[in-house]
Order: structure tokens, then sequence, then C-alpha cells
């Protein structure tokens, strides 16, 4: 509580979200070696994400090749890797039935049917 000014209080519920984020925050600024912009932190819970444009060739021979770009049908492919801590995903919605003790279900989703809607092919 006192390390984080008093905005997360012992006993009072938070935005679970705004917890992790503040507390990964603290421990790589606290963590960080001087020689270099990193951490344990960074090294153990960074992500990347690989994000591929498909960009139509323009017809006028003006190329603006990047050095992970490749050309397929006319198809300039940029590929480049995104750095994250923290990844949003769509979760399915809640149930809408109940269990024989009067209890929500918690539905069990595959991480590979959350992830799909990176894949570049699913909507």
């Amino acid at each position: 509580m006192k390390a984080s000014k008093k905005r997360f209080r012992i006993g009072a519920q938070s935005d679970p979200v705004e917890f992790i984020s503040w507390l990964l925050n603290t421990l790589h600024a606290h963590l960080t070696n001087s020689k270099k912009d990193s951490s344990i932190i960074y090294e153990c819970f960074q992500g990347k994400l690989e994000v591929v444009k498909e960009i139509p060739k323009k017809e006028n021979g003006d190329d603006q090749n990047t050095n992970a770009a490749t050309e397929n049908n006319g198809i300039l492919k940029e590929t480049y890797k995104m750095p994250f801590l923290m990844l949003g995903l769509d979760l399915p919605p809640p149930p809408l039935s109940k269990d024989v003790m009067e209890k929500n279900i918690i539905p069990q989703v595959r991480l590979s049917n959350i992830l799909k809607k990176f894949d570049g092919e699913t909507d």
C-alpha cells in the first residue's frame, strides 16, 4: 500500500489489470540494469507480436522497401515485431447457465482459440 502511494489498499478491491501493470512497471524500474535498458522483468514477461502488413505495390516503380519487406504477386508484405508486456484478448461472453450449486460455470477456452484473431486469417 505504501509503495503504491495508497493507490492499492489492503482490503479494498481494485482493478487487477491496473495492479499487474503497476507491479510490472515498478519492478522493472527498480531492477533495470544501468548498462542496458532491460531487467529480469522484461526478459521474463515481455512478448513479441509479429505484424505483417500487406500493401499493394505501386505501379510507378517507386519502391520504398524496408529490410523485412518481400514482394509476392504485386503485394508488398512488410513484417515487423512489436514488443508488449500485456496483450489484450477478447474473452468469451459469460455463461448464461449456472451449475447445481447456483454458481456460474466458468467456460474453458483453449488459448489457441483466443489468439486466433492474431493469425492474419480470422476476422
